[in-house]
């Protein structure tokens, strides 16, 4: 069955999946139930709370607080407010709990996907740039589902990109 492709691969590429789920999913996973099993984690873990999320990572790593706070260099109070969903880390310091946690499932993707609210510096942006919520409004009430929006405003970023490089050369 050659071009059949895994449950688990195909929700690794959509970044639900760690390349160790994803391995599972090809080489553990036996039946239908064991991947019905893995879409009811992949499910919970979409409404886990990020912060609850790290914590059941670290201690599936078998890492105390202190021990991850120490491997991506912050203070354990600090991340402390990140398990408890007090404070929403940085892109880069999510990188730095995946890169920790990856061992134990984590990946960037999935929980950057946990993430709620909006970082600082696009809603500084959105509150200073006219039109923004004309624009998040207008995609609302399209009611088309993110997964088609996103890769028509990277299409218009890389042209307006290769515009700007062939005026420049």
């Amino acid at each position: 069955m050659t071009g059949v492709r895994s449950l688990g691969a195909i929700l690794h590429d959509v970044g639900l999946l760690s390349p160790e789920w994803a391995a599972w999913s090809r080489h553990g996973a036996k039946s239908s139930l064991d991947n019905v099993l893995l879409l009811a984690y992949i499910a919970d873990m979409r409404t886990t709370p990020l912060g609850q999320e790290i914590r059941r990572l670290r201690l599936r790593a078998g890492l105390t607080l202190r021990g991850l706070a120490r491997q991506v260099s912050v203070s354990a109070a600090y991340l402390s407010d990140i398990e408890h969903d007090h404070r929403r880390p940085s892109d880069a310091l999510l990188r730095k709990i995946a890169n920790e946690l990856r061992y134990a499932g984590a990946t960037f993707e999935s929980l950057d996907q946990l993430v709620t609210g909006i970082d600082f510096d696009t809603r500084e942006w959105a509150a200073s740039t006219a039109g923004v919520r004309k624009l998040l409004r207008k995609v609302r009430e399209s009611g088309a589902p993110l997964e088609q929006i996103l890769p028509v405003l990277e299409e218009a970023v890389a042209r307006k990109s290769a515009k700007k490089s062939r005026k420049a050369g």
